[in-house]
């Protein structure tokens, strides 16, 4: 069982334990999330920058990926398919998947508060 689901579950038979808890809890995935914001966040500027390198790179060596001429759509193609870029983006994408789980699990300490 994962940690999400030991801190979102109710244990009915010590109440008073959940509620001072509670706080505690919250406290714990606001931290979580602003670390995984930190984290989407740098990972999205990442894949700017690698982005930005092979459009500049492609730009000046055209003839290097296979290309007549530089069109957007050209440039768009190559970019996609450069393993730098394919590595960046699975980056960023699990860090965008790690803050919504976290989110979820912030989320359901609110509906457990309640």
């Amino acid at each position: 069982m994962s940690d999400y689901s030991k801190d979102i579950r109710i244990d009915e038979n010590n109440l008073d334990i959940e509620w001072t808890r509670q706080a505690s809890l919250v406290h714990k995935y606001g931290k979580l999330i602003a670390d995984a914001m930190q984290e989407r966040d740098k990972a999205k500027e990442n894949l700017d920058i690698v982005r930005a390198e092979i459009d500049l790179d492609i730009r000046k060596h055209f003839k290097k990926y296979g290309l007549e001429k530089v069109t957007e759509g050209a440039i768009t193609s190559v970019i996609a398919n450069e393993e730098d870029y394919l590595q960046a983006l699975d980056s960023y994408n699990n860090s965008v998947h790690n803050l919504n789980v976290l989110q979820s699990a912030k989320n359901a300490l609110e509906h457990k508060k309640k």
